[in-house]
């Protein structure tokens, strides 16, 4: 079966053509070597997906022609992703990033507002 329609079927992106744009990236690897959409995989290949800012780690057990439910698709493989960690500073463990918050009933943030807010969390 063809990488990227694999990718597709077992939900890890929403399109068959994000999962052909992304392979042609350089964003998908099969067994740590770069992959074109039409590379064929096989039982047991380790595909590694960098999506956005998460890298997921899966390893093929099976194959599915079509996109199905959530619960089918994990049936086909083996998820090696190493878990997500919050961001936390070295300096202080208990420290978070900070959040704009805005009163009930101000609205919706005017342009010079939202520069602010930006301008405000560029540096975090």
């Amino acid at each position: 079966m063809r990488v990227d329609k694999w990718i597709w079927a077992v939900r890890m992106v929403k399109s068959r053509t994000l999962a052909g744009t992304m392979c042609k990236a350089g964003k998908v690897l099969i067994n740590g070597e770069k992959a074109k959409p039409s590379k064929e995989i096989k039982e047991g290949d380790k595909i590694e997906v960098q999506h956005k800012s998460v890298i997921k780690i899966y390893e093929v057990t099976g194959f599915i022609e079509k996109r199905t439910s959530a619960e089918l698709a994990a049936q086909n493989y083996i998820d090696h992703s190493p878990d997500p960690t919050p961001f936390k500073s070295p300096a202080n463990k208990n420290f978070e990033l900070p959040q704009a918050v805005r009163e009930k009933g101000e609205g919706r943030p005017t342009k010079k507002d939202r520069r602010s807010i930006d301008e405000f969390t560029e540096y975090y």
